[in-house]
């Protein structure tokens, strides 16, 4: 079993041209002129030279940006991969922290009753909900797996400086950022699977954009999701569509497999 990077499959054994091998030490340092310094043991490596027996060492040096790169990709790789925990849904619901957002989870929850989803019929909510705001909504085109936006409340257009109504998910967030959405809505329709994200949710520029974000699988045929709906409280309202500098960050998440 393998995962495809950089148009390069990597296996932990197998036929495959490059092995992963298992990192049993590791340590990180910095040189005298503020490089980080890796360094990786394994008992097993890929050097002929090293007499049976004795521990492969591998060393690499790089800049901080790229020291910085490489954490937040085994972040991210961790928060994608992380299988589903929790399987109560009341169970996910309590780790809202934010009154609003906790209310979506229950109207979400009310609307699909005995079922495994609802549908975008079922979500109706009073003009006094306290979410409208940071309420937003993606359908699903299931030819080509698209997302377009379907809602967005008051606070969530302010950010991106648009309507999101029709608009392609792709047009509203630049790279990386796209990939990293795309990503996560996929994986709520393909379990389908909610998910609750706290902490650093944003970096825009040089600012973090803290808060808390839940997303939620929506669709008529509960064997085949066709949206996501979704809320964001923001610590400080981040303004997506003026700078391009945009990375959607992966701090805390939660997944509940429904």
């Amino acid at each position: 079993m393998g995962f495809d990077i950089l148009g390069r499959r990597w296996l932990r054994a197998g036929d495959g041209k490059v092995i992963l091998r298992l990192i049993e030490q590791w340590k990180a340092g910095l040189t005298e002129h503020g490089d980080v310094v890796l360094g990786l043991v394994s008992s097993v490596g890929n050097d002929p030279a090293t007499p049976p027996g004795q521990p492969s060492r591998a060393q690499f040096i790089c800049s901080r940006d790229d020291a910085r790169d490489i954490a937040r990709m085994i972040l991210r790789a961790l928060s994608f991969s992380e299988p589903a925990e929790i399987f109560d849904f009341d169970a996910f619901r309590d780790r809202i922290r934010t009154p609003a957002l906790r209310a979506l989870a229950d109207d979400w929850h009310k609307a699909r009753g005995a079922r495994r989803l609802p549908a975008w019929r079922d979500v109706t909510p009073g003009a006094s909900a306290p979410y409208l705001n940071c309420m937003w909504g993606f359908d699903r085109d299931p030819a080509n797996g698209e997302f377009r936006g379907r809602l967005a409340g008051s606070t969530i257009m302010q950010s991106f400086g648009k309507s999101l109504l029709g608009t392609p998910l792709s047009q509203l967030h630049p790279s990386p950022a796209f990939e990293t959405a795309q990503l996560v809505l996929t994986r709520s329709i393909a379990e389908p699977a909610c998910s609750l994200w706290h902490g650093a949710l944003y970096r825009v520029g040089d600012d973090v954009i803290e808060g808390e974000r839940l997303i939620l699988p929506m669709g008529a045929d509960p064997a085949h999701p066709d949206g996501v709906l979704g809320a964001c409280w923001f610590e400080t309202s981040p303004r997506f569509g003026v700078i391009q500098d945009v990375e959607m960050l992966y701090d805390t998440v939660d997944w509940c497999r429904l």
